[in-house]
């Protein structure tokens, strides 16, 4: 069973991985808003590309999403075949000390289902912001948030993750009361990429009127209805994934 904690975590940094792949969907605000002033020619390319390169990415997702569920099943297949239930749960209880080990294995393992998460789709993310980091918009701040956005995602991407296994033995040997520094360099890295920092779309929609040319119409409500989809898988599969390894990893 997850803990509290682990499932405060997961379901924060869902929100996050929402937020990216809503970065795929900042089209939907491209395509509902834009600057007071005209539109310009380079907005209507650039609004095209984006929305052009997010249905790529968002239709990647769905269909890798076996292969997607399949690695974050093989992460929980290898704890419980390597080290099931070696996290004692009394440590939650335990010594401050055992308790923020605890905290720290709690967020490495969420890390480690979405490292497990985005694995088939290392490539899909590639393309995807190698297709859009040059975009540009008329509208400077659009184009500083959809820059924050990239970044942000590039850094979830770059996201690997250390043997929870392992880790867990460095930490038994200490009774728990030291948290491997493998776990505590995951961790801080893996906080740096799902930060809050990036926009919501509901953010970009307060700064933009409508972009896209008639053309384009059909394509944004391919990348609305793509989005919603793929939010559903990116849930079950985090959710049940980050819900089977507590089971696996913790006594």
């Amino acid at each position: 069973m997850m803990s509290p904690s682990l499932r405060a975590h997961t379901v924060a940094t869902l929100s996050f991985m929402r937020r990216w792949t809503t970065l795929a969907g900042i089209g939907l605000a491209l395509v509902l808003c834009a600057p007071a002033a005209a539109a310009t020619p380079q907005d209507a390319t650039s609004t095209h590309v984006f929305l052009t390169a997010a249905k790529r990415f968002l239709l990647t997702t769905i269909v890798r999403r076996h292969q997607e569920a399949a690695s974050v099943g093989a992460l929980a297949a290898h704890v419980a075949s390597t080290c099931p239930h070696a996290i004692p749960g009394s440590i939650r209880t335990g010594t401050p000390a055992q308790q923020a080990t605890g905290e720290h294995f709690d967020i490495a393992s969420e890390g480690e289902v979405i490292v497990a998460e985005i694995d088939p789709l290392r490539s899909a993310y590639a393309s995807f912001t190698r297709a859009i980091v040059h975009l540009q918009w008329s509208d400077q701040d659009l184009n500083r948030r959809i820059a924050v956005a990239v970044r942000q995602a590039q850094a979830v991407a770059a996201l690997r993750g250390p043997d929870l296994c392992r880790e867990v033995s460095l930490a038994r040997a200490s009774g728990f009361r030291q948290t491997p520094p493998g776990i505590r360099a995951f961790v801080r890295r893996f906080a740096v990429a799902t930060s809050s920092e990036s926009s919501t779309t509901g953010e970009l929609e307060q700064l933009m009127k409508p972009l896209a040319g008639p053309g384009d119409l059909a394509l944004f409500s391919q990348v609305h209805q793509l989005q919603a989809r793929t939010n559903r898988i990116i849930s079950r599969v985090v959710l049940g994934g980050a819900a089977t390894l507590a089971r696996e990893l913790y006594g």
